[in-house]
């Protein structure tokens, strides 16, 4: 009788050379003591700045039991698949929608790009993004018109796609409906307003790159020497119980301050040892005139229309750090807070829900590899075809590395 022989998971440190592997058993052990005395350091700033943050409980209430709620989430591949004659994408979105606690229908869409081999590859995976982002917010559209939800959560910032928007704003992408970038960044601009502007919606940021801590520290004392050089996410991860919130609005007077004092942070050395300039309010009107110019650049809109967002943290459970939240600035979270509390995972600190559809629609790192393959079988296939032209032009860009 044979016996079922099983596989064993080797660790990914024992696939390289043993000498590498001594270095890297070094390398970790240094870092750790470095991470040790940072974190030894902060410890004792973290203690002296929780006194000057304000953080307020959830408040009580069971409304959204009522509440028709609709998760909205998209997601494009992991790697693109870089083949001789072309590069490939693709993308997908989807909704689930939820009355109170039980979900009640569900729906989902997809995408592709194709993209010259050729120019550069940042640009490629920078258009592929806007297009995932563009069909989620056209999900989010259909679902508010479709469904009439009470609430809609989406995933990421609003505006989130505006990062580095200007690498394909200007140029000619041919893309469906979008000949240029700016076609196709115009139409998000427009359809996030939208969506923002239905008063139901609320955003789950994940990703947090914010330093705006460290910046209302600079903005108080007037230099950098007590900064923790650190996100925000981290920083409230060590100072917020269960069940608290914290807001930016509260604590530093404006909705917008977030993006102005977190860029204070990161030009403040800029401004003081490449500009000599030291004075705050000098820096902060330059830093304020930056974002805007981003954002004109990137976004070919009035700043106002992306500065017109607020940020919320909440601790629903522990260790898991708190969930950032970005709604449109001057609505009430209360409730919203509530309901997140009430339906968040305990291993993620977010929304189970929001983790469920992000599931779903999240494609498998070579699942894009598969579907050109699927793309090259059809074709070869095809009698008017020479199977040699076909195989080239499909073969890897790497030979070596397949995705």
């Amino acid at each position: 009788m044979l016996k079922r022989v099983e596989q064993i998971q080797f660790p990914d440190w024992v696939k390289i050379p043993v000498s590498m592997q001594h270095q890297f058993f070094e390398l970790a052990a240094k870092e750790a003591q470095k991470t040790k005395s940072r974190l030894l350091e902060q410890k004792k700033r973290l203690e002296q700045l929780r006194a000057s943050l304000k953080f307020e409980r959830v408040q009580e209430s069971d409304e959204w039991k009522n509440w028709r709620i609709a998760y909205v989430d998209g997601s494009d591949s992991p790697a693109i698949s870089e083949r001789l004659g072309a590069r490939f994408g693709t993308y997908a979105a989807g909704w689930n929608l939820y009355h109170g606690d039980e979900l009640k229908s569900e729906k989902y869409f997809s995408g592709k790009m194709v993209d010259f081999e050729t120019g550069d590859a940042e640009v490629t995976k920078k258009i592929l993004d806007l297009l995932a982002a563009g069909l989620e917010r056209n999900v989010a559209l259909e679902c508010l018109e479709q469904e009439s939800p009470d609430l809609v959560v989406v995933d990421g910032s609003f505006y989130g796609f505006g990062i580095r928007s200007r690498l394909v704003r200007y140029r000619r992408i041919g893309q469906g409906e979008f000949e240029y970038g700016s076609d196709l960044v115009d139409q998000l601009v427009g359809s996030t307003s939208r969506v923002l502007g239905s008063g139901k919606a609320v955003a789950v940021v994940k990703r947090v790159t914010t330093a705006a801590i460290d910046g209302w520290v600079i903005k108080q004392e007037g230099d950098d020497r007590n900064v923790l050089c650190a996100n925000d996410k981290r920083i409230l991860s060590s100072l917020m119980a269960v069940g608290q919130v914290f807001s930016y609005t509260k604590t530093f007077g404006e909705a917008y301050a977030f993006n102005v004092l977190s860029r204070l942070a990161s030009a403040y050395r800029r401004y003081v040892e490449r500009l000599s300039v030291r004075d705050i309010d000098v820096i902060l009107r330059n830093v304020r005139s930056e974002i805007e110019a981003g954002i004109r650049g990137n976004l070919g809109c009035a700043p106002e229309v992306v500065l017109a967002t607020e940020r919320v943290y909440l601790r629903s459970d522990y260790p898991a750090p708190p969930m950032c939240i970005e709604v449109r600035a001057g609505t009430d979270v209360s409730k919203i807070l509530a309901y997140l509390v009430a339906t968040h995972n305990p291993a993620t600190g977010l929304p189970l829900p929001l983790d469920m559809i992000d599931q779903n629609v999240g494609l498998p790192r070579a699942f894009t590899r598969e579907f050109v393959e699927e793309i090259e079988a059809n074709l070869v296939r095809d009698s008017e075809l020479d199977k040699f032209d076909v195989q080239s032009h499909f073969a890897h860009l790497n030979p070596q590395k397949e995705e």
